[in-house]
């Protein structure tokens, strides 16, 4: 493969492609038409009213409207304010002064309040928000989290206001492998009950809930109970933008994985008939799921509201399983998960949470898989994720070695044959067929293949793409140091700010897309040799270096190795000889570069 100004471009373009695949606007092209399914039935509501709605629902949290929006997207709880749940229509009676139960297990501190016996906190002992406080889940304060809705006549019930009672003590500690149960109940006047049995265990994240609801299945008016995350869930890391883009909810219906996102809208509702086997949110790192175990749901409902702040679009979704209601004492069982978006631990849930996290297309995914899997792997041993990296830059550049060497050989051929390439379409320059038929001539006579530079490059793309997305987005990264100056591999290096924001670069001064650059630049000088490409010589690095910027560190960290490992090959493979006179093969001077 000759390596000219076309091929140059070739890159340029594929990086660009690499960044706009992760854009919502190809996912919107990709998805966005989706055909519905026969057996599933679609209904998408948009509310005309909706900052009207949206403040009916929310209610005043106390603090100004910017205020309150940056506390949630940092995570910072707090104190006061009303206790929303929906409508009061058939509201239990007073269950007594609220009580807040804490459970505290080696993985996560979570607090259930005895007001709609709900969950109201869920911080993460194992993982830190970028202030070094805990991460907490749980997003918009006072709703109704893992808790019930009810449909009779033209009005919803939602159990978070309700007074519920508990004989559970203030505080439970669990260790590893311990159990315990926190039950709730609540009656309304007219003898109906709701119950909740909440199952933990230490050392786990996920937990499991029973319910069970008494004389209700004369009053609802479809037959049906809603089993509801309501709260979404807070902004966890320093680049809330960033965080919010991998914000939305999902829906597992049969095999067919159902995404729901609020995007640009201020409300949005949307509910997915059919058999449904989990409803789900997360963010970038995190997840909130909820798995009905006794029997599958009839639905799956989905509503998100978004709130501006600055120039940062907040999204909570609230995420529900319709279940059916037909018994006079009915009882489900449900497992909840809240804790990392971590492929190993929800997997082994065997009910398909994974699906959630992008792997990339069809053919990149078991790819991406594996490369995930050999890296957690590879940790076992070595503690350092920025020492697993820089092994696994070695092992990866010793696996395409081969391809790699046969590409460059290849290029240095074509170089080499440029002279007499030139000599032909000089001479046959008006003879386009015979010109090509010479061309082959040449090719055969000293055994050089054209594509044997391009098909090597091509056959490495798919693994180089499952890199960037493993890289990227696993949570096995995320707060991750390496050396000095490298703190979180899942973010950029960043060293300084600069007061203001240059386009594609952004503000912030990153000091491996530099060495990535510098790198890049070696390499190019010493495969390019027309001074009819110098330009590119200088303008690729400088391209990528502000493509890679605000990259996380551990990608530019595995390119930066990449680019080194390629130079030393370059290095070490000896220049190809090839024949430039005419004649017969094997005879005439041999050049070598």
């Amino acid at each position: 493969m000759e390596f000219d100004k076309r091929t140059i471009i070739a890159f340029v373009l594929m990086g660009l492609l690499l960044v706009f695949m992760q854009t919502d606007v190809y996912k919107r092209w990709l998805y966005g038409g989706k055909v519905p399914s026969r057996q599933q039935e679609r209904v998408e509501t948009r509310v005309a009213a909706a900052d009207t709605a949206v403040e009916k629902r929310v209610g005043s949290k106390g603090g100004t409207g910017a205020e309150v929006g940056v506390a949630r997207a940092q995570g910072v709880e707090k104190v006061g304010g009303s206790v929303e749940g929906g409508a009061v229509a058939g509201a239990a009676a007073e269950g007594g002064p609220e009580r807040i139960v804490v459970i505290r297990t080696p993985l996560w501190r979570g607090k259930l309040s005895t007001v709609g016996g709900r969950v109201v906190s869920w911080k993460l002992t194992k993982f830190l928000r970028p202030d070094s406080q805990l991460v907490e889940i749980v997003g918009k304060e006072g709703r109704n989290n893992l808790g019930f809705r009810f449909v009779i006549g033209q009005d919803t019930v939602d159990t978070g206001r309700w007074g519920f009672r508990t004989d559970a003590p203030d505080t439970l500690e669990l260790t590893e492998g311990q159990r315990d149960t926190v039950r709730f109940w609540a009656e309304t006047a007219d003898g109906r009950k709701v119950e909740k049995v909440f199952v933990f265990e230490g050392g786990k994240y996920g937990f499991q809930v029973s319910a069970r609801l008494d004389n209700w299945d004369q009053t609802v008016s479809d037959k049906s109970y809603r089993f509801v995350w309501g709260g979404g869930m807070s902004s966890t890391e320093a680049r809330v933008a960033e965080d919010m883009g991998y914000t939305k909810a999902y829906a597992l219906l049969g095999k067919s994985l159902e995404k729901f996102d609020v995007k640009n809208a201020r409300f949005k509702r949307q509910a997915i008939s059919g058999v449904t086997d989990w409803v789900a949110t997360r963010t970038k790192y995190f997840t909130v799921a909820i798995v009905p175990t006794s029997g599958k749901g009839e639905a799956a409902e989905f509503q998100g509201e978004t709130e501006r702040v600055g120039k940062v679009l907040l999204k909570y979704y609230d995420v529900g399983v319709r279940m059916p209601l037909v018994n006079q004492q009915q009882e489900d069982v449900y497992q909840v998960y809240i804790g990392p978006l971590d492929y190993f631990i929800i997997r082994g849930y065997g009910v398909g949470l994974e699906k959630m996290m992008d792997f990339g297309w069809s053919l990149i995914r078991p790819i991406s898989k594996g490369v995930l899997i050999l890296f957690r792997w590879m940790h076992q041993f070595i503690p350092n994720y920025g020492v697993v990296l820089v092994l696994f830059s070695i092992l990866v550049k010793l696996v395409v070695f081969p391809l790699t060497r046969k590409s460059y050989v290849s290029m240095k051929q074509m170089q080499l044959l440029q002279p007499r390439l030139a000599e032909l379409k000089e001479k046959y320059g008006k003879d386009p067929q015979r010109l090509n038929k010479e061309t082959m001539k040449l090719y055969k006579e000293h055994g050089v293949n054209p594509m044997s530079g391009c098909l090597p490059m091509l056959l490495q793309f798919p693994l180089l793409y499952a890199l960037f997305i493993v890289f990227r987005s696993t949570i096995e990264l995320r707060g991750a140091g390496f050396i000095w100056w490298i703190k979180d591999l899942s973010q950029p290096d960043t060293i300084a700010k600069l007061p203001f924001s240059l386009p594609l670069y952004g503000d912030s001064v990153n000091v491996l897309p530099i060495i990535m650059a510098i790198t890049m630049l070696i390499q190019q000088k010493m495969s390019i040799t027309d001074p009819k490409q110098k330009a590119m010589v200088y303008l690729m690095p400088i391209f990528f270096m502000l493509l890679f910027n605000n990259f996380p560190s551990g990608l530019n960290l595995y390119y930066t190795l990449f680019n080194v490992l390629t130079i030393i090959q370059q290095k070490m493979i000896p220049e190809p000889e090839i024949v430039v006179e005419a004649g017969k093969k094997g005879k005439g001077r041999k050049a070598r570069r």
